[in-house]
């Protein structure tokens, strides 16, 4: 064997053993594990949701708002109780609506009560039957802010008496120092056929007094 052969074998079995070692020598596998953690991203449609069970509930507090969807109904479903709790110095105005079975008087006075510090309004004569007196209204105009201690609803008939909201005097607008007096409120008094009604306003002193009342009531069976 030559010296050219010779060399041309030595050269193919080198080439020959780093092709080998090439094959066999290890690599680092591309799906090694990275050292940072990775986000995983699950892309799923509505139609197939990842499921998901609620282990426990977060507490909400404070305010949460809200936005009004179309229009909003307030309804009261059976049969609820409703208590009005007004004082007896404030209570419920209450009228009959039977218009057919009410009786309406009124009355008014003028002129200054100089001997004494209140005023008698009388009302027309009631009819000869059985009533019950449920509604009063009464307006005063008076020279001084002086306050008012009393308000009596009677009859001249049976001497009863109911006593009525007192009002408070508002200051009239003016160079005089004039004031108000305005009550619109129920009664209850009942009147045996016939009596003439009264309405007494009682002063804290005496004062020019004016007033303009209305007197109404039902005709009782």
């Amino acid at each position: 064997m030559s010296i050219v052969h010779k060399c041309v074998a030595l050269l193919t079995v080198l080439a020959v053993g780093g092709f080998m070692a090439s094959i066999v020598a290890p690599r680092p596998a591309s799906g090694a594990p990275s050292s940072v953690p990775q986000a995983v991203v699950v892309t799923n449609s509505n139609s197939q949701q990842v499921p998901v069970t609620v282990t426990s509930l977060p507490t909400v507090s404070g305010n949460v708002a809200a936005t009004q969807s179309g229009a909003w109904t307030v309804g009261v479903s059976g049969t609820p109780s409703m208590n009005i709790a007004n004082l007896p110095g404030a209570p419920v105005p209450v009228r009959d609506v039977d218009v057919s079975n009410r009786v309406q008087l009124n009355t008014s006075t003028n002129g200054h009560q100089a001997a004494s510090p209140y005023v008698l309004l009388f009302f027309d004569q009631l009819p000869p039957e059985n009533i019950l007196l449920d509604h009063v209204s009464y307006s005063c105009r008076a020279d001084d802010t002086t306050p008012m201690v009393r308000a009596v609803l009677g009859t001249t008939i049976d001497a009863a008496q109911d006593y009525l909201p007192v009002a408070d005097a508002v200051p009239l607008p003016g160079p005089f120092g004039e004031a108000a007096f305005n009550v619109n409120t129920s009664a209850s008094l009942s009147v045996s056929g016939g009596g003439t009604p009264y309405l007494q306003l009682i002063l804290a002193s005496n004062s020019g007094l004016n007033c303009v009342a209305s007197l109404s009531g039902h005709r009782l069976p």
